[in-house]
C-alpha cells in the first residue's frame, strides 16, 4: 500500500473544486431502498428490546439509495423492483426500467404474495439472505411505515 501512496501525506490539506456544468440530458434520479445492511442483530430493530438498537430499525431498506441508472445496477435488484411496484408502477415498466424479465418480477411479487410469519422471516434473515426472505422482509418493514 505505501509503494502505492507514494510520498502523499495523508494529513495535508485537500481541496475539492466544484465545477459549474451545464447538464445536457434530462436524467431521472430514482430512490431505493438500502442494501448490504447486517441483519445479525434485527431482533432489536423489530421488537425494541434495547432503546438505542430500536432506532437501528428507521434505517433498514429506506429509500436512501439514488441511481440515475437502475438497468446498470444489480445489487438489490429485487428491492427495486418491489419499490417501484409499491409506487404504483406497471410490471411492463417495471422491467424496463430495470431491464428485468417479466418472470423474475413475478417471482419477486409472489414471495410477498405468499403467506409467511414474520417472526420466522426475522430468525431467517439473521442467518441468510436469500431474495426471498429480503422480499419477504421488505414487504412486513414497508407495512410498518
Amino acid at each position: 500500500m505505501d509503494v502505492l501512496i507514494g510520498k502523499i501525506n495523508v494529513f495535508q490539506t485537500n481541496t475539492i473544486e466544484l465545477i459549474d456544468k451545464e447538464i445536457t440530458e434530462d436524467k431521472t434520479i430514482f430512490s431505493f431502498p438500502r442494501v448490504g445492511l447486517s441483519l445479525k442483530r434485527i431482533n432489536y430493530f423489530i421488537n425494541g428490546d434495547n432503546k438505542a438498537e430500536a432506532a437501528g430499525f428507521n434505517y433498514i431498506f429506506k429509500n436512501w439509495r439514488f441511481i440515475t441508472k437502475p438497468s446498470k445496477t444489480q445489487n438489490g435488484k429485487h428491492l427495486m423492483a418491489l419499490k417501484l411496484i409499491k409506487d404504483g408502477e406497471s410490471e411492463d415498466e417495471v422491467c424496463s426500467l430495470l431491464d428485468l424479465g417479466l418472470s423474475t418480477l413475478k417471482s419477486y411479487k409472489k414471495h410477498i404474495e405468499t403467506a409467511f410469519d414474520p417472526q420466522e422471516i426475522i430468525e431467517l434473515s439473521k442467518q441468510k439472505q436469500s431474495v426471498e426472505i429480503m422480499c419477504q422482509l421488505y414487504e412486513y418493514l414497508y407495512q410498518k411505515d
